[in-house]
């Protein structure tokens, strides 16, 4: 029980006596991340190596997730320009691959390899991304100007008051404004941490099982069921919430 959560931190650059800064590097961490942009590299490779008319097995996996996310995209961005929906479609698919391969790398028997979502660092990276894509929207749709003035509260742009009213809507913006700006920040703190919390979770669950039950066969289900489904929830919420994010932002 004392191992869960360990690290394997890399506090110097190789053969040097020069510190890494920001705290050391998460060797586990890394290797697992470049595995997982193997293991997505080679089956995007051998899923749209040759595009047929009648697709393979590769590419029809590939053709039914593309065609699933942008259903959703759609629903969501349906009064907005194709191209808008086309722009977020990639971000979002691609999210939803590396988080639900990350959950699920584990299956690797590999020494050291472990889920790279199971640490802080790389969620809070992930949210940060999410979250910078989803203002950038907003900006680019609306203009820093008008998503700016959103986050002054609805009284700031009304547009028929006059007089003491249209002073104080003005005036609204001064406490709304820190209040839309903390809220936009702690989407950060709840992308992050929910999945960290889901992914680490999980790995305590069945380590505690397993040490229950000198790891037999009664608990083999439960691993997988914690291992696919739990892999494939987690990364649907946090590509979902990154679609929702973004939708609002530019709408």
């Amino acid at each position: 029980m004392g191992e869960i959560g360990h690290r394997l931190v890399q506090y110097f650059w190789p053969y040097t006596d020069t510190p890494i800064p920001m705290g050391g590097l998460n060797t586990h961490t890394v290797m697992s991340t470049l595995l997982v942009i193997a293991v997505l590299w080679v089956f995007l490779f051998w899923a749209a190596r040759r595009i047929q008319r009648i697709p393979g097995r590769g590419q029809m996996a590939l053709e039914l997730l593309i065609s699933a996310w942008e259903g959703l995209v759609a629903s969501l961005l349906d009064e907005r320009p194709q191209d808008d929906r086309r722009r977020i479609l990639p971000i979002v698919m691609c999210l939803f691959l590396f988080v639900m391969v990350s959950n699920a790398i584990v299956f690797f028997p590999f020494y050291g390899v472990e889920e790279p979502t199971s640490d802080l660092n790389l969620t809070l990276g992930l949210a940060v991304m999410s979250l910078t894509y989803a203002t950038y929207s907003g900006f680019r749709v609306r203009g820093v100007g008008g998503y700016l003035e959103e986050m002054c509260g609805p009284m700031f742009h009304q547009h028929d008051a006059k007089g003491m009213a249209l002073v104080m809507g003005k005036l609204s913006g001064v406490a709304f404004f820190p209040l839309h700006t903390l809220g936009e920040l702690s989407k950060i703190v709840s992308l992050s941490f929910r999945l960290f919390g889901n992914i680490l979770g999980a790995a305590v669950i069945m380590t505690v099982i397993f040490a229950l039950t000198y790891g037999t066969l009664t608990p083999l289900p439960m691993y997988g069921f914690f291992l696919i489904f739990e892999a494939f929830v987690q990364a649907f919420v946090f590509s979902m919430l990154t679609l929702i994010y973004t939708a609002v932002a530019i709408q």
